[in-house]
């Protein structure tokens, strides 16, 4: 059952078809700033669009805006409804659409003690207003609904086929100093994979085991740059394997200072940029999923109508064409 903060809810049911265009049919839930697009029964993918959300202007005056609320990821939304539509009807689109200088749900509330929550001297919080906290809690609360909803046929039959995921789609322009000359176009985060549930990838009968190598190998396969954390971060791996054979201590270990060799290091605790926000972790304990993924979508993909070349509309289209194939198939 939804929520009670969701079922008085009011739902536009689009089922009419034009004479020149077929609608896809769609549940449009709206919720304390967030709409959701629901093709009805139980979709087992539920991609999320946090940072497209709609003008600044609109709060400017009324809540407190936070001192480093990001840059919005522009025309990310228009690909995630193209996803929703080629993808139909295993997709479910939930849209924050409070903009992320004021609001940002990839941050994890928890991280700073509550007595210094709302101060204006303090950075890396979801809110700076106490009143945007609801806000926030019921967009998590939408979130585990939909992913225990993903879920429920494995549940039911316990076939691991049938688990759910979660795709948090984001947008990028700055590119990563170990990224190829030509660049990234599609940059996952998994938090070095730890937001892998299903580690099977022997077992070639369970679809959605190690999903974000299927989603590499199947972007790559059409033409895009993509980059795929592994366990290690890909700069720490490099330093490694520069420094191989010079008493390198693995990180994390207790040893003991040897007075006739003081050469003993450890690796640096390099991060992979883009490496996946707190959304994907808080999905991560959702223990019947298999899978939540940060894409993060590059500026050519997303051009907007003055911008758009004939390269980016193309990799776009092969973006759109080839995840919303590989959602179907997963899904069959």
């Amino acid at each position: 059952m939804r929520p009670v903060w969701l079922q008085n809810n009011r739902k536009v049911r689009v089922s009419e078809m034009k004479q020149k265009a077929i609608l896809t049919p769609c549940d449009v839930i709206h919720y304390n700033f967030g709409l959701v697009f629901h093709p009805g029964g139980r979709p087992r993918v539920v991609i999320t669009v946090q940072h497209n959300g709609i003008s600044t202007t609109a709060f400017e005056g009324i809540f407190t805006p936070m001192n480093d609320g990001g840059l919005a990821d522009m025309n990310v939304l228009p690909i995630v409804m193209e996803l929703y539509r080629k993808a139909y009807p295993n997709v479910v689109v939930v849209w924050n659409q409070f903009p992320r200088k004021f609001l940002d749900t990839n941050r994890d509330k928890d991280d700073i003690p509550k007595e210094i929550y709302c101060r204006e001297d303090v950075f890396n919080v979801p809110y700076n207003d106490e009143r945007l906290a609801k806000y926030y809690e019921t967009f998590y609360q939408e979130i585990g609904f939909l992913l225990r909803n993903a879920s429920a046929e494995f549940l039911e039959t316990m076939n691991q086929n049938k688990k759910g995921f979660l795709l948090d789609l984001h947008g990028f322009r700055k590119q990563p100093a170990y990224a190829p000359s030509a660049g990234y176009d599609v940059i996952l985060g998994t938090r070095n994979r730890g937001t892998i549930l299903s580690h099977q990838a022997r077992l070639s009968v369970i679809k959605v085991a190690d999903l974000d190598y299927s989603i590499r190998d199947s972007l790559k396969q059409s033409g895009l740059s993509v980059f795929c954390p592994e366990f290690e971060p890909i700069r720490q791996r490099k330093w490694r394997e520069t420094n191989k054979g010079d008493n390198i201590v693995p990180r994390g270990w207790i040893r003991e200072e040897d007075p006739e060799d003081m050469c003993l290091r450890e690796p640096p605790n390099y991060k992979d940029l883009y490496d996946g926000g707190f959304l994907i972790r808080y999905c991560s304990q959702f223990r019947r999923i298999a899978a939540a993924i940060q894409l993060e979508i590059h500026s050519s993909l997303r051009e907007g109508a003055k911008e758009k070349t004939e390269e980016g509309s193309k990799k776009r289209s092969l973006f759109i064409d080839t995840l919303a194939g590989l959602i179907v198939k997963v899904c069959e």
